[in-house]
């Protein structure tokens, strides 16, 4: 994942679109949806830039139609921006790290100032971005140096508390029950309390990417203003489709945009524009396009096209190379063509890749979906031995999310609840309205599933 979260954030310094569009579009095949949804984000800021020219005509009558309230927004962007760059700056000067040396196995690492300790296991909100503490808060920690779970936490995992006498984890059978009704009354709050904070100071939206401003205008039931801007992001997709270079992705975008809108018809002439425009190989590098093109021709009602398309991704991707092969891709392309057999054989595989190491919640979603039940759950339980101990050792690596999903898998949804909970709490103590709508927006998620 680091390597490809790298290769966005070098394609969004440069500008490259193109780079971003692939990268998204075999990231969605590979069902990568964090990596998927960075590189979407990531062009949406670049679309941003290029817009403050292009798009003017559809800014301004976004904001006549608003009243004038973004306006004002919209015409300090430039300060926004500066306040922004300090702020980074800011935080720069104050990380403190210094080179020291393990007196175990005299290998050199990093210990880290106290300000950084906090930036790297601060709260994540859903979009992967941490949470800063209000007003520059510090949070107290000591200086430790960062450490790396090992390989061999399958064997700490055999020995954990609750273990039965054959190795095997048991069920944590005193897990808290969830009141549901009193958490839905608190998020309710919280959205009404965030309402109450952005008239406050609206400047807090800049802190939020577009489909999270639209999510919450959707909570809030303000649909009118979540739909002014999915429409606005539609006429944008739209706009940029006009330069794409063979992926349709653009065009895809901008169907799926003005499909949320209720307009079909026009959703039916972007999704026919990205048949158009994308590029379809016999190179197996490239089989990610007729995955792509096999789901826009389903949207069109297209069966026959689309199967179609899905036997020539299968045919190519088995044929390419280990590094652009897709097991999560040629299992979702069997079970749209109803041969569950295979698609429960490549997902196998695909588990078989992400190992029982940092990614073990990714091997037991796998696992899951070929039905193995019982190496699903040690997958499950194996990625939390690991996170935990992450967590434990104050490293930077320690993935919240990846440790919800681990919880998710064995079935113990409270232990999320109460993890994102208590993160809501501490952000409440800080006095950060954002950091704690994100977390309570994770509990809605998760009560949810």
């Amino acid at each position: 994942m680091n390597e490809e979260i790298n290769k966005i954030e070098e394609a969004k310094k440069t500008g490259n679109v193109e780079a971003l569009e692939e990268i998204k579009i075999n990231a969605e095949v590979a069902m990568e949806w964090d990596i998927a949804k960075a590189a979407e984000n990531a062009i949406s800021e670049i679309a941003n830039k290029v817009n403050e020219t292009k798009t003017t005509d559809i800014e301004t009558r976004q904001i006549t139609e608003n009243g004038g309230d973004i306006s004002e927004i919209q015409n300090e962007t430039a300060e926004v921006d500066a306040e922004i760059a300090q702020i980074q700056e800011n935080r720069q000067k104050e990380i403190d790290v210094v080179t020291s040396v393990n007196p175990e196995n005299t290998e050199t690492v990093e210990t880290k100032s106290a300000k950084q300790e906090f930036f790297d296991s601060a709260l994540v909100s859903e979009n992967g971005e941490v949470v800063p503490p209000a007003n520059g808060e510090d949070l107290f920690v000591s200086e430790t140096p960062k450490e790396e779970a090992t390989e061999t936490t399958k064997e700490k995992f055999d020995i954990m508390e609750g273990a039965t006498e054959n190795g095997k984890p048991i069920e944590n059978e005193t897990e808290t029950q969830i009141n549901t009704e009193e958490l839905k009354n608190k998020i309710t709050e919280i959205r009404q309390k965030m309402a109450e904070q952005i008239s406050i100071d609206p400047k807090i939206l800049d802190n939020l990417d577009n489909f999270e401003k639209i999510r919450l205008y959707k909570s809030l039931g303000k649909t009118e203003e979540a739909n002014k801007l999915i429409e606005f992001l539609a006429e944008d997709y739209e706009f940029r489709s006009n330069s794409d270079q063979g992926s349709g992705f653009l065009a895809s975008q901008a169907a799926e945009k003005y499909a949320d809108l209720g307009n079909s018809q026009k959703a039916k002439e972007m999704w026919e524009k990205s048949i158009r425009q994308i590029r379809l190989s016999e190179d197996p590098k490239y089989s990610g396009n007729y995955f792509h093109a096999a789901d826009v021709y389903e949207k069109l009602g297209d069966t026959e096209k689309s199967n179609e398309m899905y036997r020539k991704y299968i045919q190519l991707n088995q044929k390419a190379f280990r590094s652009d092969k897709s097991y999560s891709g040629l299992a979702n392309a069997y079970e749209k063509l109803g041969d569950t057999e295979n698609a429960k054989k490549m997902w196998e595989k695909e588990a078989e890749e992400w190992g029982q190491g940092a990614k073990a919640e990714r091997a037991g979603e796998a696992y899951e979906k070929a039905g193995n039940k019982e190496k699903s759950e040690e997958s499950y339980r194996i990625a939390i031995t690991y996170q935990e101990d992450l967590q434990k050792r104050g490293s930077s690596n320690f993935d919240q999310k990846r440790l919800a999903k681990a919880y998710m898998g064995i079935g113990e949804k409270s232990k999320v609840i109460q993890m994102f909970k208590e993160n809501a709490e501490e952000m409440e103590n800080r006095g950060s309205t954002l950091g704690e709508y994100q977390n309570y927006e994770l509990i809605d998620k998760y009560l949810n599933e």
